[in-house]
């Protein structure tokens, strides 16, 4: 026998669009949050360049207003002063028409600050700081703008400006009637880029961590789930496959590679001996009984045989001797080597029954066939005696020896003319004649019939019914003559006095699904041996000095013609108890 192992494990991919699906939705969630946190962070980094550069205009606003008192001069120094900061590339002023009026290099005094597609439209500046990104001279510019109004501090306001404040500077970089100047603080935005790409990059791998992670959650979530549904579904198997392995009607014994035995089903055990029921595979493995000798040797042949069938053989059972035949093959494993030894026992009592029922069967075919050869023949000279024997009786006078001896003559003949007729009784078929009869009134009848041979031996009758029996299919003729010769043998065991007991009660159904009916007789006479049980039922085999042994024969035969059982259970010295089981319905076949 060999042993293959299969490894079959539940994928994560039991549901693959699941997967799919709950991916994509993950992938979206991760996508679009990592959108707005790249836009969140470029959005509070321009923020921050915002507000410095809005600082800046600021300070340079009031520098401007302190400046004004002063020259120009003054004022360009402040311009290249702040913007020589380490992140700050220029401080410019330009007009509405982009030309520059003041500049933290003065040498682009006078140019355009950027191309000509960077007007004030496309600006709109106000009171409010802006930013944007520009390129000029290869070059790109975060650049924060806004309004120049230098007088529109809370210290002065249009309109209302301090004569001393009217110089030659303001006059310059702004006329109080026109539209104001603008102011742009550039910064290099390389940094700005750099964090941004930076952070876009960090982003982008948090997220795809995150739906790595993610992806790789559900699936071991799908996979956890299919490794626990396995796992229930292998220990329902499991429990099953012990269960039906542990009740299996066949002996099952399994030895490990050292010999040991590591597994033994209940019938096994039965068939050992052992009673014992072992409830799981756990407690079937834990207390095994030892093998005896003679499977040890069918083990010990299959170290060269590796195979070994139909080997008969008589084990020590819980119930007597039981034959058996044993079947054993070696286990091994993928690579050859020898893993364990499996002994299969099979329970013959059930063949030698059906063999011995056969024998029997055969022996009552042959007394058939001899009895109706013969019958007749011995009936017409038997009809004969019994006539000259009584006339010749009448010949002799009363109380004689002669007169004596031809009524002894006259009832040998009727003795001998019985033991034919039950000959015939057995040998011929059986047709039963099947009505719907009352078992109680039958049984009740068979009593009435033995009620005087049971006070000349002092022997109780006592009789029992189950409640609300129902009416049973059955040749009652047949019936109350097996009843009334099991009762007869039963009065014949109670020389001495005793107590015979007939009950009738419904058996439970039958592994046909027949409901049956069984009639009990018991007694409490000398009981029968051991011995007798195997062979009461045979013709002729009786233990009594005046019986035909044909009694129980005839028994035998009216309970099979009607599909039924013998059960018999007795001990010598207490008694012995006899069951009639018969089917409350009659088989198709009853008449055959």
């Amino acid at each position: 026998m060999h042993f293959r192992k299969k490894h079959s494990l539940p994928g994560p991919f039991a549901s693959p669009w699941l997967v799919i699906g709950a991916a994509v939705i993950l992938g979206v969630v991760v996508v679009a949050l990592s959108v707005r946190n790249i836009t969140r962070s470029e959005q509070y980094m321009a923020n921050i360049l915002l507000e410095k550069g809005g600082s800046l205009i600021k300070a340079f606003e009031a520098g401007a207003r302190t400046g004004m008192r002063g020259s120009a001069f003054r004022l360009q120094v402040l311009l290249e002063e702040m913007a020589d900061q380490p992140d700050i590339d220029f401080i410019a002023l330009t007009d509405r028409e982009g030309n520059i009026v003041a500049h933290s290099n003065n040498e682009q005094v006078g140019k355009r600050l950027f191309g000509a597609e960077v007007t004030t439209d496309l600006l709109r500046p106000d009171t409010r700081p802006r930013w944007s990104i520009f390129g000029q001279a290869g070059k790109r510019y975060f650049v924060v703008y806004r309004e120049f109004a230098p007088l529109q501090g809370r210290h002065a306001r249009r309109g209302h400006m301090m004569p001393h404040m009217r110089n030659h500077a303001w006059d310059n970089w702004q006329q109080p009637d026109g539209p104001p100047p603008i102011i742009f603080v550039g910064f290099d935005v390389q940094p700005f880029e750099d964090a941004r790409r930076q952070d876009k990059q960090h982003t982008m791998t948090m997220a795809a961590i995150v739906l790595l992670l993610g992806v790789a959650g559900f699936i071991s979530l799908i996979w956890a789930q299919n490794v626990r549904r396995a796992r229930k579904e292998l220990e329902s198997t499991q429990a099953l496959s012990d269960e039906i392995v542990s009740n299996l009607p066949e002996g099952l014994v399994v030895l490990d590679a050292a010999g040991d035995v590591s597994f033994m089903n209940n019938a096994a055990r039965a068939m050992l001996g052992d009673g014992t029921a072992a409830h799981d595979a756990h407690e079937a493995a834990a207390s095994c009984p030892p093998l005896p000798p003679v499977l040890m040797h069918a083990v010990r042949q299959l170290d060269t045989q590796h195979i070994l069938s139909g080997r008969e053989t008589v084990l020590s059972g819980t119930g007597g001797p039981v034959p058996v035949s044993v079947t054993g093959a070696c286990i091994t494993g993928e690579d050859g080597s020898l893993m364990g030894k499996l002994l299969l026992l099979h329970d013959l009592s059930e063949v030698r029954r059906l063999e011995e029922e056969v024998r029997r069967r055969e022996k009552l075919a042959a007394i058939g066939s001899l009895a109706a050869g013969v019958a007749h023949e011995i009936r017409n000279p038997l009809s004969s005696i019994k006539g000259y024997a009584t006339y010749f009786g009448t010949r002799f006078a009363e109380g004689s020896e002669d007169r004596d001896a031809a009524r002894i003559m006259v009832q040998e003949v009727d003795r001998l003319n019985r033991v034919i007729s039950d000959l015939i009784g057995l040998a011929r078929p059986s047709d039963l004649s099947l009505k719907p009869s009352r078992p109680e009134s039958l049984a009740e009848n068979v009593l009435r019939l033995i009620r005087q041979d049971a006070a000349g031996k002092n022997i109780d009758l006592r009789f029992a019914a189950a409640d609300d029996l129902p009416q049973a299919v059955l040749d009652p003729d047949r019936v109350t003559q097996a009843l009334l010769n099991v009762c007869l043998n039963a009065l014949d065991a109670m020389e001495s006095g005793g107590v015979l007991t007939l009950s009738v009660d419904t058996d439970s159904t039958s592994s046909e699904g027949r409901r049956l009916l069984r009639f009990k007789v018991r007694d409490t006479g000398c009981g029968i041996t051991p011995e007798t049980l195997s062979t009461m039922f045979d013709p002729y085999f009786t233990t009594k000095s005046q019986g035909t042994g044909l009694g129980l024969a005839i028994v035998h035969k009216i309970v099979e013609a009607h599909g039924g059982e013998i059960a018999v259970q007795s001990s010598v010295g207490s008694g012995t108890e006899i069951s009639l089981i018969l089917p409350l319905e009659p088989q198709r076949n009853a008449n055959s």
